[in-house]
């Protein structure tokens, strides 16, 4: 089966969504489309994270994840703590400085989609996105479920 327009029509979505960002905003596109920026949504999301599952979730090398650590730790945006029964293994944790910087990217990133899009056209995209990403990401991790 060939599905090139399914895998161009992905990739111009990334494009696309770039774009509009880069267009509006180019000291924020930086910002936001950076490894560092990638690492504080994961951290984000994960809330406590492993640079083990950063490596396999960004798909990058362990000591390139380690350099970005450093430096957003340097920055005060993220910090280490030490697992209790094991203290060769770190976990990394937004701070309050990471989390609001964090949060005013998003913030100022959601300004420039609400000034280009429909609320409900937002609200398309929330929900679809949610679904293509837990799609790809089973994909990725070779979940195929029965049909």
């Amino acid at each position: 089966m060939n599905n090139y327009e399914l895998y161009i029509n992905m990739l111009n979505s990334k494009r696309c969504i770039e774009n509009i960002c880069k267009e509006n905003d180019i000291k924020l596109w930086k910002q936001i489309y950076s490894i560092n920026f990638e690492i504080l949504c994961i951290i984000y999301t994960s809330k406590s994270i492993s640079p083990s599952i950063l490596v396999e979730e960004l798909n990058i090398a362990k000591s390139n994840i380690a350099n970005a650590c450093k430096s957003l730790e340097k920055e005060g945006k993220i910090i280490h703590t030490v697992d209790e029964s094991d203290h060769r293994i770190i976990y990394y944790e937004l701070t309050n400085i990471g989390e609001k910087y964090l949060q005013d990217s998003l913030n100022k990133l959601n300004k420039i989609y609400c000034s280009k899009l429909e609320e409900k056209e937002i609200n398309f995209l929330v929900e679809h996105y949610t679904n293509i990403i837990n799609i790809l990401n089973k994909a990725r991790k070779g979940v195929i479920e029965d049909a």
